[in-house]
């Protein structure tokens, strides 16, 4: 009798370490499969904002082209605009010296 309940102490010690070892290998893999869900995730998001950061450093290269364009821009329409009133100071000049001359070549006659 002492053998037979050795044998059943036996067997029902070996049932529950393989219900251990099964409950041991399902939360393994309930682990494995959470950590690599994780992972993928925080991979994707690696590289989103990796991403973000270069259209952002593109947007930025570009803002900067642009305001240096707009100011190149803007000296040269100063200096258009510097060209004009000295024509157009030019032009009233000569404007003025013919009128003159006009006059006193009209007086004249």
């Amino acid at each position: 009798m002492c053998v037979m309940i050795t044998l059943q102490l036996q067997h029902h010690n070996d049932s529950d370490a393989m219900q251990e070892s099964a409950v041991d290998e399902g939360l393994s893999s309930f682990e494995g499969e959470t950590l690599s869900n994780m992972l993928e995730f925080l991979s994707k998001e690696l590289v989103r904002l990796e991403e973000e950061r270069r259209i952002q450093a593109c947007s930025m290269l570009a803002e900067r082209q642009r305001r240096m364009r707009e100011a190149e821009e803007s000296g040269h329409r100063q200096e258009e605009e510097r060209r004009r009133r000295e024509h157009d100071e030019i032009f009233r000049q000569v404007t003025t010296f013919l009128c003159c001359i006009t006059l006193k070549s009209t007086n004249k006659m």
